[in-house]
């Protein structure tokens, strides 16, 4: 391949977008990614707000918002009505549980958002919540299926016929007089271009050269139940950091833990065997799983977005 002018490493939602924002502004592309199962853009529930929403720095939770009012458009531009339809984004809000325990902060985020105080057994009379749990309505709140964003952004960058996806893993740089002329992949092959991107998700530190910045990894754990009848409504259910999304199709995900594990991706018993109690205690009537997953996402301070060029090599951001 030629060098493209710029050159994505990650493919996740982030690598990927950012690659079809660059397309239309008239840049070549490639785009680098391991394919390894397991990272955050697939594993990811899908819900389209921090949990909690209301749990996060002002600016963050004003970028969330932004983004998921944009999110419809955005999907259309890459397949059209067809496109939303596959991807499944749908506003089907989200009742949390127990809210009084944000105290200020959600009293603050309340304030410029819509909330409904709701007796929690009477808006899900089916669920296993103590008679008088109270919780908070939050209708705005959407969900998306990501492995079928991820799919939709394959798609788009495919058929535009200027990118290049790559399946090899990026292990370092060649720099010289401040800037990468090169990255290095597992496969041996050294890629050139005029600008690089750094979109590796929690793998980015560990890539930057000569700079690493404040970016680890936290592992979740996802456990998936089919033939879901629970009288949801179809709604998202979060509390005391575990999530119930229950999908068009009848099945429902599970998801919650964010541990510190370093990078191990595999599971753990014990999580696994807390979270799948309180979904299942929550939700009567669930067989076993039909299948269980964790995977690596990205923290950083605040949870506020590392977006900047790199201050040790000029063309790479």
């Amino acid at each position: 391949m030629g060098s493209p002018d710029i050159f994505i490493i990650g493919g996740g939602v982030a690598g990927l977008a950012g690659a079809a924002a660059l397309l239309r502004r008239g840049a070549s592309v490639a785009v680098a990614d391991s394919g390894a199962v397991g990272a955050a853009s697939w594993s990811g529930g899908g819900i389209l707000a921090p949990l909690p929403p209301w749990g996060v720095a002002g600016a963050v939770r004003a970028l969330a918002v932004r983004g998921a009012e944009m999110f419809p458009e955005w999907l259309d531009s890459l397949g059209g009505e067809e496109c939303v339809r596959m991807c499944e984004l749908r506003r089907c809000g989200m009742l949390a549980v127990a809210p009084l325990r944000a105290g200020s902060e959600f009293a603050a985020w309340r304030a410029d958002n819509r909330a409904e105080w709701v007796g929690a057994k009477d808006f899900a009379p089916k669920l296993n919540f103590p008679a008088d749990a109270r919780a908070a309505w939050l209708p705005d709140v959407c969900q998306v299926r990501p492995p079928r964003v991820l799919q939709a952004l394959k798609n788009y960058l495919r058929l535009s016929g200027r990118a290049v996806l790559l399946e090899d893993s990026i292990v370092g740089f060649k720099s010289a007089g401040g800037k990468i002329i090169a990255a290095r992949g597992a496969k041996g092959v050294e890629y050139s271009a005029g600008d690089f991107v750094l979109s590796a998700g929690a793998w980015s530190g560990r890539l930057s050269p000569g700079w690493v910045p404040d970016i680890r990894p936290l592992r979740g754990h996802m456990v998936l139940y089919r033939g879901l009848e629970n009288g949801f409504r179809g709604i998202i259910l979060f509390g005391d950091g575990l999530y119930l999304i229950p999908r068009s199709d009848g099945l429902l995900l599970a998801g919650g833990g964010m541990e510190d594990a370093g990078f191990e991706a595999g599971s753990d018993s014990d999580v696994l065997g807390r979270l799948r109690l309180r979904a299942e205690g929550t939700v009567a009537g669930l067989s076993g799983p039909e299948r269980i997953w964790s995977g690596l996402r990205p923290a950083s301070p605040g949870n506020v977005p590392v977006v900047e060029r790199h201050p040790m090599r000029e063309n790479l951001f």
